[in-house]
């Protein structure tokens, strides 16, 4: 059964009924499948490059196609095997049920990898640039298959995704220890700017002080310029002194 490929390789699934019909738990009902035909191969691409063949079930997973049918999404109807030296191969012409997208993963040209992402939603996007615009899949599903089915490329995204949390991290660090310092350059200049405050207001009261002495005093040398005897209480009248 299709359910239990999947649960090998991509994680728990809904189950799927015999006779062509697809369970669909949300609604409870199921659902009849008509078929189309695909075919399938195994023949070495440029440079020996390989390929490997999957079957993308909506809203369940993607499975590996491996030449035998998978009941009841899909049914190998012919197998032609082509003898030649490093280029041999098998054929498969294969009935798909409906909704049931076939899926062809090939090694790059160039490097040989599987994947040429450096990242998990770099994988992602490739995954889905293979699909259908909108093709019922979560990020997790897509995941879950990559990981099944390719563990040398998931242990260099989980890396590159480790390696990205610590430089995210660090630099978050940097900026608290910035923030730090930033903000004890600002308290000190705070500081600064209230020490001048302090002093420029100590110095205005000085000189509004001097200001008033100065008044003061030229109002007693007035009353005393006249010549004749001032009383004391008088002097402190002109002075303005209480």
């Amino acid at each position: 059964m299709l359910t239990g490929a999947l649960r090998a390789n991509s994680g728990s699934f809904p189950p799927l009924a015999h006779g062509g019909n697809l369970y669909c738990r949300e609604t409870g009902r199921r659902k009849h499948i008509s078929n189309a035909t695909h075919t399938f191969n195994d023949a070495l691409g440029s440079r020996g490059r390989k390929h490997r063949n999957f079957l993308a079930v909506p809203n369940q997973g993607i499975a590996p196609f491996s030449g035998k049918s998978i009941s009841p999404v899909l049914q190998v109807l012919e197998e032609t095997y082509a003898k030649n030296g490093k280029w041999s191969h098998t054929t498969w012409l294969c009935s798909i049920s409906e909704g049931v997208h076939p899926l062809t993963i090939a090694q790059d040209w160039g490097t040989g990898q599987w994947f040429t992402a450096q990242c998990w939603a770099a994988a992602i996007t490739h995954i889905r640039a293979l699909l259908p615009r909108d093709f019922p899949l979560t990020d997790d599903q897509i995941i879950r298959f990559v990981r099944a089915e390719f563990p040398v490329n998931s242990s260099r995204f989980d890396d590159a995704e480790a390696q990205a949390s610590a430089d995210g991290i660090q630099a978050l660090f940097e900026a608290q220890a910035a923030l730090a310092a930033a903000q004890a350059e600002e308290t000190k200049t705070q500081a600064q700017i209230r020490a001048e405050i302090a002093t420029r207001t100590l110095a205005e009261e000085a000189r509004q002080e001097a200001a008033a002495s100065r008044q003061r005093t030229d109002a007693a040398k007035k009353v005393l310029s006249k010549g004749k005897a001032v009383s004391l209480a008088e002097l402190k009248t002109a002075a303005g002194i209480e």
